[in-house]
């Protein structure tokens, strides 16, 4: 049903890409590259399909993009509690990258003359998970 709402919401057609690429970032514990959606999906849509579904959903905020330390694009959904310069955890076990939304950073204090279009904060460390499997 939420999914749905979504693409209502954002005046969005209802197709089958959008609605399973919807549902797989809405149950997911931790940010997805394309390549993990594409296996997920059981490579059910090609690559263009599921680039331009991501890139339509981050236009119209339904997610956003996080960038790894190798350089990878991940995507996890956006909430609506969730502050703009909000933290990013990438454990470096399993490379698993999670969005903590409600953790956020309240100023970013950048020097005169620049101005901050968009900010990726990205901590790095072992998640709980390779943390209790020690």
């Amino acid at each position: 049903m939420i999914i749905q709402e979504l693409l209502i919401e954002n005046s969005l057609q209802q197709t089958e890409c959008r609605i399973n690429v919807l549902e797989l970032l809405i149950n997911s514990e931790t940010a997805l590259s394309e390549e993990d959606i594409m296996q997920k999906i059981d490579r059910k849509f090609n690559k263009t399909s599921i680039y331009r579904t991501l890139n339509t959903f981050k236009e119209k905020g339904i997610i956003h993009r996080i960038i790894t330390d190798l350089n990878i694009s991940k995507y996890s959904i956006s909430k609506k509690n969730m502050t703009e310069n909000h933290i990013h955890f990438e454990c470096k076990k399993c490379n698993s990258v999670y969005c903590f939304a409600e953790y956020g950073i309240n100023k970013l204090t950048i020097p005169e003359g620049f101005e901050n279009k968009d900010s990726n904060i990205l901590i790095k460390g072992i998640c709980k998970k390779c943390n209790f499997n020690k």
